[in-house]
């Protein structure tokens, strides 16, 4: 799959799984496509890269993608988080 494509994809994941875990998957995927050896560095680092940019945002009150069910659910647990 080509990066144009592979990028396309996680787009339009946005909408349907929020910010968060599509956030995570595009950065673990990135970092794996550039040459990320670690499979667990990578997941942590996607994962705590994720994590400081969302908090940078929320605490800005700009409103993230939320996603739908049980992602919006997550979203708005992590959002009373980090707003405390």
């Amino acid at each position: 799959m080509s990066r144009s494509s592979f990028c396309s994809h996680i787009f339009f994941l946005l909408d349907l799984t929020g910010f968060l875990p599509t956030s995570v998957a595009f950065s673990a995927a990135y970092i794996l496509l550039l040459g990320g050896k670690s499979v667990l560095r990578t997941a942590i680092g996607a994962t705590a890269m994720t994590f400081v940019v969302y908090g940078v945002f929320i605490n800005l009150m700009v409103m993230l993608p939320r996603g739908i069910g049980i992602f919006r659910n997550f979203h708005l647990f992590m959002e009373h988080i980090v707003r405390l």
